[in-house]
């Protein structure tokens, strides 16, 4: 009882120099139907592993804020030996800046792992619009500075005052500190983390942005 839209892009594989015009056509049209989509789907194939490409196409996921599910196909193809979690840690090392994004086992030609896709993006789709109060994150930032403080900048220690949300699609927060730039890479991964941890948000990305108290 529920209806989906399905927006199927080119497949984008630069052969050689000739086909380069479509290439730049291929990758438009993906960028667009990224735009138009609640979640992404980015199709792998499970014999050729994860490609420039693909990860090229996984960063427009990422950078346009969409949910996304990472899609093995002809997963019914590779050796006996190949396993899900063996085969997700080498995805998960070239695709990291997806992390949130599930990944989904399938084969097109026997509909192995085609439910779960559908499974998958109702989840993700349930967290998206999801408003989470102030009051709530601010004893969850709380609660997270004190489990690991934040970095030293020039000598001094970073805090963290004041947290909000400033949209939902996708999940962004702004957080107020003394020191914007002191909060490294490595920290502002450790937030997230506990973020998803505490309060879901599945298959989206999170925005946090950090602005001068």
């Amino acid at each position: 009882d529920q209806h989906y839209v399905l927006v199927d892009t080119a497949g984008i594989r630069r052969k050689s120099r000739i086909s380069l015009r479509l290439e730049k056509y291929s990758v438009v049209e993906a960028i667009k139907g990224i735009e138009r989509a609640d979640v992404a789907l980015l199709v792998l194939d499970a014999q050729e592993g994860v490609s420039e490409q693909d990860a090229r196409i996984g960063g427009l996921i990422h950078d346009k804020g969409r949910g996304g599910i990472i899609v093995v196909n002809k997963w019914d193809l590779l050796n006996r030996d190949a396993t899900p979690p063996s085969f997700a840690e080498t995805v998960r090392e070239r695709l990291w800046f997806l992390d949130y994004a599930p990944l989904a086992f399938t084969s097109a030609v026997t509909g192995e792992g085609i439910d779960r896709i559908f499974e998958q993006a109702n989840l993700i789709v349930a967290e998206q619009g999801r408003k989470i109060p102030t009051p709530q994150l601010n004893r969850w930032l709380k609660e997270a500075a004190e489990s690991h403080q934040p970095p030293l900048f020039r000598k001094r220690r970073v805090t963290l005052s004041y947290m909000t949300q400033l949209s939902a699609r996708p999940p962004t927060f702004v957080i107020f500190t003394n020191y914007p730039m002191g909060v490294q890479f490595a920290y502002r991964r450790y937030l997230s983390n506990r973020l998803r941890e505490q309060f879901g948000l599945f298959g989206n990305p999170i925005r946090l942005i950090f602005r001068k108290k």
